[in-house]
C-alpha cells in the first residue's frame, strides 16, 4: 500500500446567482509520502477537483448557518475524495450531488469537522492508481 499526503489547497463557494442550490469547489493535491519535501516532491504533485452541489431541499432540512453549510460540504467532499482516492478511482476533476434522497436529513456535527482549506491529512491506496482489476480468470 501507498501512503499520500494530500492538502485541501482550495475550497470555495462558487454558486452562481439565482440558484436554490449552493456549489462548492474543492482543490486537493496528493503526493507520495515519500516524495515530500524532496527535490522533485513538485514533479509527484497530482492535483484533483470535486464540485460538491447541496440541493436548497436539503440546505432547508438541515437549517444550517452558511459558515456550518460549507463546514458541511467541505466534510462531504473530503469524504468522498477519501473513499475514491484510497480505491484508486478518482478522476482529476468530479462533482457530486447531496439531495434528500442520497443523503441522510439530519447533518453531521459540524462542530468536530477539522475539514477546511490548508488541511493535510493522508491517505492509503489499497490499489494502484490508475490500474485496473485484471479481467484474467474471469470468463
Amino acid at each position: 500500500m501507498d501512503v499520500y499526503s494530500c492538502l485541501v489547497r482550495e475550497f470555495c463557494d462558487i454558486t452562481e446567482r439565482g440558484q436554490d442550490a449552493v456549489r462548492y469547489r474543492m482543490v486537493i493535491e496528493s503526493v507520495p509520502k515519500e516524495k515530500v519535501n524532496q527535490p522533485d516532491e513538485k514533479q509527484y504533485t497530482e492535483s484533483y477537483t470535486v464540485d460538491i452541489i447541496c440541493s436548497g431541499t436539503l440546505q432547508a432540512c438541515w437549517k444550517l448557518s452558511k459558515q456550518d453549510l460549507e463546514k458541511a460540504l467541505c466534510e462531504w467532499a473530503y469524504r468522498y475524495f477519501e473513499d475514491t482516492f484510497s480505491r484508486g478511482e478518482l478522476s482529476p476533476t468530479t462533482s457530486m450531488t447531496l439531495t434528500t434522497e442520497n443523503t441522510p436529513k439530519d447533518c453531521p456535527d459540524v462542530a468536530n469537522i477539522q475539514c477546511r482549506q490548508g488541511y493535510r491529512f493522508d491517505i492509503q491506496v489499497t490499489r494502484p492508481i490508475g490500474f485496473r482489476p485484471s479481467k484474467r480468470g474471469r470468463e
